[in-house]
Order: C-alpha cells, then structure tokens, then sequence
C-alpha cells in the first residue's frame, strides 16, 4: 500500500477472496433450492438493540435488560438495573438521555428530545406507548401508557402524569401529584403505593427475560420440540427418487432442467 492506496497483490487477493465468497453463496443457494428450502431469501434484519451514533456511544450500566427489538441509540445513559422493554426507543442522536437506576421504560415508548435534553431520576416508570420530548423527570414518578409530555415539562419527584393525558409544553406537575385529562390533583396514599410497588414489580421480570434472550440458537431450537406449532415436517424424499412419486419428480425437473 502507498500512499492510500491499496497494491496490486493486496487488491488481487481481495477481489479472489469475493470470487471465492459469491461462489460460496451460489452453491449453498443451490443446494437449498434443490432441498426445496428458500429460507435463504429472507430479509437479514441489521436491527441493534444498542447502536452508536457517530462517535456517541450508550452507557449502559450493570444490571441492564435492552430488550432485542427495543433502540437504545447515541447519546444515553442508562443507570444500573434499569431496563428498557420491547419495541421502545430511547433516541439520543441528537440531545442526551439520562436514565436513573431502576427504571422501566415500557413497550413502544418513545423518548426523542429535540430543543432539550430527557432528564430522569431513580425508580421511574415511562408507560407503554408514552411519547417523552425534552423532559426532567424526578425519582419515584411514574408516567402513565401513551402519555405525551411536550418540550420543558418538569414532573416532580413522586409526581405522575395519567393514562393518556397530553402535558402542554412547559408545565410543572408538583411532587405528589397527578397531571390528568381534567386537570391537577392530589394523589391517594394508595395511589402512591402502587406508583412504588409498579416499578419493583416489573423490574422482577427482567433477570428472566434477559436469561431467555441470551439462550444459544441450540437451546432454543430444543425448546422448540416441545411446540408442535413450531415442529418441522421434515421431507426425507424431496425429489421423489425413493418412493417413486412422479409429481416431486416432474416438480424438481421443471425447476432445474
């Protein structure tokens, strides 16, 4: 290599080696189309659950369940034993993201600053389908499913925001209380119980999903012998040689001669 500039023998090995690569391909493909198996047209999903954005990395701390279909991306911090469910996105490519420990951020949430970075404390509980822009939320709050908070909403610590309920850019919900569709009002004893006990109850959950996840590709196609949705009829005369039957035959012939 000179200058940059690969050499003759460095590019002559490379272009050998795709030659030998694309050989390689074609024959497993035949090999498959002749099994009568065309997995091999599907899609290759490149989906990360923990993606770097330019030169940002996620600090994702000990303890941590990324669920496999969840986006943690960019700029975020995720605190110790904080868990991050299915289908959410904590999307932190253009502000950051600071998540305390024990948190959960639900299925399908979607945390997305824009004008401001998400701020949130400890033992916080982000709601399914709740969309979050540019936030500070405190400890022990809770933040109901398909919330919307707007840009500068402050929630206070032990505060929540109701089921549904869309909080207008820059408003306040004071400790101990909740932000509803009618309005503000004071949460129950009971109410702040249950805000508490939430977040532990679904933090449990996470070990076991994390152990199920991290399974090996053997393991779980052992598993699968016990479904019999997921049980394979295997063809064990897939052109028709050894049972004389004519159909797979006249089927393998129109297929490759």
């Amino acid at each position: 290599q000179c200058n940059g500039i690969p050499s003759l023998s460095s590019a002559m090995a490379w272009a050998a080696g795709q030659a030998l690569r694309e050989t390689g391909v074609a024959l497993e493909r035949l090999a498959c189309r002749m099994l009568g198996d065309l997995t091999y047209k599907e899609s290759l999903s490149c989906h990360r659950n923990v993606m770097r954005i330019f030169s940002d990395s996620p600090k994702v701390k000990e303890g941590c369940f990324v669920a496999p279909t969840a986006s943690v991306m960019g700029k975020v911090t995720l605190g110790a034993n904080s868990n991050v469910w299915y289908s959410a996105v904590v999307r932190g490519d253009r502000k950051n993201i600071s998540i305390g420990s024990n948190c959960n951020v639900m299925e399908r949430a979607v945390l997305s600053p824009v004008s401001g970075e998400i701020s949130i404390g400890d033992n916080v509980t982000v709601g399914a389908g709740a969309v979050i822009r540019s936030v500070k939320i405190g400890s022990g709050s809770m933040i109901g499913a398909s919330a919307v908070l707007e840009d500068s909403v402050v929630v206070e610590e032990g505060a929540a925001v109701a089921a549904g309920a869309s909080v207008p850019a820059s408003t306040v919900v004071p400790a101990g209380q909740i932000f509803t569709s009618a309005g503000l009002r004071a949460l129950k004893a009971d109410e702040l119980a249950a805000i508490s006990a939430i977040c532990g109850n679904i933090s449990k959950s996470a070990p076991v999903h994390t152990a199920e996840c991290n399974k090996s590709f053997k393991d779980i196609e052992k598993e699968k012998e016990g479904y019999e949705w997921q049980q394979p009829v295997e063809d064990k005369d897939p052109f028709g040689l050894l049972s004389n039957d004519h159909d797979k035959a006249a089927l393998w012939r129109s297929r490759f001669m």
